[in-house]
């Protein structure tokens, strides 16, 4: 009569792409869900014993959310070694790689995970302000008002382009692009 393997399932939520959710929808044993204290980890690698298989989504999630990516290589590696010490078996599901014969690609994996884990947001480059477009007509404007000595300082300068172009644009962004106002270096002399 075959036995039913003995199943830990371990589930370190890491949103977005890792949420709880998303991970015991995967996750087939019974489910350890880590919470802010950090220590349901340990409650799972003590639950180990001979041939358990211990099963999560990415190895990387074996190390804690928060912390340096140096710190967390460490530990993610320190509790891999230890389900392993107590004869426990790591399943990736994402790779579908076991641990019988496969550490050191499964922590290899598991450190590009926590190396791209902090990129996660930059993929679609940066965000906040969207780009100021303006016309040929509208940077002659502004060019003239800016670089004319006419006006006193940049608080004029600001008004002035607002009243030509209908338009309000930010003084950091003015000085970005025709720099220093008045036809002045801002270069100490010396």
């Amino acid at each position: 009569m075959a036995q039913n393997p003995d199943i830990r399932s371990y589930c370190n939520p890491y949103p977005p792409r890792h949420s709880q959710a998303a991970q015991t929808a995967k996750l087939t044993g019974e489910v350890y869900v880590e919470d802010k204290t950090g220590k349901v980890i340990d409650a799972l690698i003590r639950s180990v014993r001979k041939g358990t298989i211990v099963e999560v989504t990415e190895v990387g999630l074996l190390a804690p959310v928060k912390g340096g990516p140096a710190k967390r290589r460490k530990l993610m590696a320190e509790r891999f070694e230890l389900i392993r010490e107590r004869g426990g078996i790591v399943v990736e599901l994402a790779s579908g790689q076991r641990s019988v014969g496969k550490c050191a690609s499964m922590i290899l994996r598991g450190s590009e995970f926590i190396a791209k884990s902090g990129q996660m947001g930059n993929k679609k480059g940066r965000a906040g302000q969207p780009k100021i477009e303006v016309t040929a007509h509208e940077d002659d404007i502004m060019r003239g008002i800016w670089t004319s000595r006419r006006y006193k300082n940049d608080d004029e300068r600001l008004v002035a382009i607002e009243k030509r172009t209908g338009r309000k644009f930010r003084r950091t962004w003015l000085w970005n692009r025709y720099r220093s106002p008045g036809g002045q270096e801002t270069a100490d002399k010396e």
